[in-house]
């Protein structure tokens, strides 16, 4: 319909195009809660040093010949993907063990990055739609619409997309039409929110039963600092016809630069899919020499004691930021999280968005704001650049902002 649809008006407006000026005089720094990228303060050069210094040491006394430097198998090293496996089986909590499956080697393809893995799998199929969750990830909008596709908003409430929704929205569009529904499942980008294992298994069972691609994007699986989330989705896609793609990254782990992810999957249409394509047929697997680095990172254990740093840095940044945000804001519905890199706050009805945006920029802060096709308004803080002490102030900031706006309004 036309009100599910995402368009200009009805996406959840990221408000980043002109921006008025700083008042005059005014001498603090500007802080940024919007741009959602990680630290570079913890970008892992010791770990990047000693796994290029083991990779070289390797290569010098192999005599293989797949290797860093040559073109390399189709869906990756062999031993990588066999550490990839092991890393995402150590991190199921033992009490959901034995409700899944663990994931196998076979299942995973490494690819430069989770944006260029999400169009991957949407590419070369006719055009139609992508179900999207309400509010969602915008740039996965513009990966989908570049790959011929128009992307639908679905009903959503605090658990992530509904079941009702999802199965509505079949209904609407046609399961012919639909190339796949996309969902964030944990630490949601914006909300911060994560679906619980019985919403994940509602959407699986409705996808499989309508042999419709689930695109997980999953790109924050391992960023927690308080319980563990559920497993990847792919480890819930136990019956055929198996239909889940979970899609991973490193980019918030050690560094987008490194432009290295996954594609994990059992859907062996979806993976002949994937190896046809001109890309891999043209020059074998996509990033080796990458690879090779991630393989001889984890082969000795170098990013398990890297993700229990990241892990305490962004929780403590995250924390302080809920703490100030709880003292002093007195309006909207403040989501909490225990991992990712965002906090969210749902906005009143009433709350004039760009008035909002020009208040922040005046006070000195920037969030990224949302305005949805139903009316519903957020404000999205990223916890994970700045430092502390600037996460903390720019919470403060936004709250006395936020306060004094719908004071403004009720007056």
């Amino acid at each position: 319909s036309r009100a599910g649809r995402l368009n200009a008006r009805q996406k959840f407006r990221a408000l980043s195009s002109k921006r008025p000026a700083m008042a005059e005089g005014l001498q603090r720094s500007v802080i940024d809660l919007k741009t959602g990228h990680p630290d570079p303060a913890l970008f892992p050069e010791r770990l990047l040093v000693e796994a290029t210094a083991r990779l070289f040491s390797a290569c010098s006394n192999d005599n293989r010949v797949e290797g860093a430097l040559s073109y390399g198998r189709v869906s990756g090293r062999t031993r990588l993907l066999e550490l990839l496996a092991s890393l995402h089986n150590s991190e199921v909590e033992p009490i959901a063990r034995s409700d899944v499956q663990p994931v196998q080697a076979s299942e995973f393809f490494a690819l430069p990055g989770a944006s260029f893995a999400l169009s991957a799998c949407v590419s070369n199929l006719p055009a139609g739609v992508v179900l999207m969750e309400s509010p969602s990830y915008y740039h996965a909008e513009s990966i989908f619409k570049a790959e011929g596709h128009q992307p639908v908003a679905v009903e959503t409430d605090e658990l992530g997309m509904t079941a009702h929704g999802l199965e509505t929205a079949v209904r609407e569009h046609g399961q012919s039409r639909i190339r796949g529904v996309y969902i964030i499942p944990s630490y949601h980008n914006p909300t911060g929110r994560t679906m619980p294992m019985e919403r994940r298994r509602e959407l699986i069972n409705i996808c499989r039963k309508q042999n419709i691609m689930l695109l997980a994007d999953e790109v924050y699986q391992f960023l927690y600092w308080g319980d563990v989330p559920p497993p990847p989705m792919s480890a819930l896609d136990s019956d055929p016809p198996h239909c889940v793609a979970s899609i991973g990254s490193f980019s918030k782990l050690t560094g987008p630069g490194l432009r290295f992810g996954f594609c994990l999957t059992k859907s062996q249409e979806l993976r002949s899919r994937l190896q046809g394509k001109g890309f891999f047929i043209s020059g074998g697997g996509l990033c080796p020499y990458v690879g090779s680095l991630m393989e001889m990172a984890l082969e000795a254990d170098l990013l398990r004691p890297h993700l229990d740093k990241i892990r305490a840095c962004y929780g403590h940044k995250c924390e302080r930021l809920l703490k100030v945000l709880r003292s002093d804001l007195r309006v909207g519905e403040l989501v909490n999280t225990t991992g990712g890199f965002f906090v969210w706050i749902g906005l009143p009805p009433s709350t004039d968005i760009l008035e909002l945006d020009a208040a922040l920029e005046r006070e000195g802060v920037r969030v990224r704001l949302y305005e949805e096709a139903n009316g519903r308004k957020g404000a999205r803080l990223c916890f994970a650049l700045a430092s502390a002490e600037d996460v903390e102030e720019g919470g403060r900031r936004c709250a006395r902002i936020l306060n004094a706006t719908q004071n403004s309004h009720n007056g």
